[in-house]
Parts: structure tokens; sequence; C-alpha cells
């Protein structure tokens, strides 16, 4: 399956919220990023009626695709947290495009104190940069770690998301759709099935 438009705006979007987007970066360096995602192909999947379930031993996460998702791949990011890497798995069908990801911060960069305001800027992040609006909002512990879900829509896609960061690692995990909003069937039987096993602070 080639990687469209769609797919390419979600590893933007993805780069651009970890933690904060780094001030300065230019509109052509967002071109450049935007050039080299939709470049890269893969083959095409066979959709099963039946759930994947992916497990990422480094990320220590598991979760149900709809089918067989994209090889992980690593993406250097820079961030308001410092140079990191990003480790990305997605799976795009038709309107949609599933995804995982999760990157490990400098650990003195991630003060306790601070969690809800690092979740809040990696939010504001991934809805900003499609110019959507909040349209539900809820913040709770997720396996003892600071989580937040929220739904938003925009004039191009409509997303679900939960951020949850663990220690110093941030996860990502989300849904972005063209042509009406993410339901809760989606959601549920994506998102909803998000599970970090082995749960312990990143080094």
């Amino acid at each position: 399956m080639n990687k469209t438009t769609l797919t390419a705006f979600v590893f933007t979007v993805l780069l651009l919220a970890s933690c904060g987007e780094k001030r300065g970066e230019t509109k052509e360096e967002e071109k450049k990023t935007d050039t080299a995602s939709t470049a890269e192909t893969t083959p095409a999947e066979i959709v099963s009626s039946e759930p994947f379930e992916y497990v990422s031993e480094a990320g220590r996460y598991k979760i149900n695709f709809k089918s067989r998702p994209d090889d992980e791949e690593t993406k250097p990011v820079q961030t308001a947290a410092g140079n990191v890497n990003m480790y990305i798995t997605m799976l795009e069908q038709g309107t949609m495009v599933y995804m995982t990801a999760y990157a490990d911060f400098p650990a003195e960069k991630m003060p306790k104190t601070k969690t809800r305001e690092l979740l809040q800027g990696s939010k504001n992040g991934i809805v900003q940069k499609f110019g959507a609006q909040i349209t539900d909002e809820k913040w709770a512990d997720f396996q003892g770690n600071p989580a937040v879900d929220f739904t938003a829509t925009g004039p191009q896609f409509s997303t679900a998301y939960k951020l949850v960061l663990a220690g110093n690692r941030l996860y990502q995990i989300g849904i972005l759709k063209t042509g009406g909003a993410v339901n809760q069937h989606e959601t549920d039987s994506f998102i909803g099935s998000f599970e970090i096993i082995n749960n312990k602070p990143a080094e």
C-alpha cells in the first residue's frame, strides 16, 4: 500500500507533537518531512476480519490493529525536551490511519510536577497542526501513569487519541480519519486495546 498524503500527515503531526514542537523549524523542513514520508512504500495487505495483536517488546506495549501494520519506523525528532528517537507503527485502511508511537525523553527534562503540562503541550501540538477543535477530553491515570484521551474534529481530519506518560516515555496512540468523526466502536477496538506490558519507568 502506498503511503498517501493522509499517512504523511500523521508522520508530521507525530514529529511535531512530542512534548511540544521545537521552535525555529522552518516550513521548508516540514516540507522535507512530508516528502520523505510519501516516498516510502509498503506491500499491499490483505484486510482480515480478525484483529492482529501487535506486541512491541522494545516499546513494552501491545495493541490490536485491524490487520498486520507496517514495520516499525524510527524517526529522529528535535523537541523542546531535547533530541529523541520516535518509534512509529502504522496501518492505513481506506480513509483511516491507525498508529502507535513512543519516544524516551531525557529524564532530567521530565519533572513529575509538570507531567500535565507536558501532556497538554503534546495534545495542543496535535490539534493545532491540522486546525482541529477538541470535542471531548478526559484526564485519568492509565495503568498508574498520567494520561489524556481526547477526540477532535478539523476541516480535513478527525481524530481520537490517547497520550500516556510512563516515566520519561511518551506513548501516542491515535486514529486519524477523513470523511467523518471517529466513532466509539473504532476508538474502543483500537485505542481501547492498548496495554503497557512490563510497566516500568523508561531508562
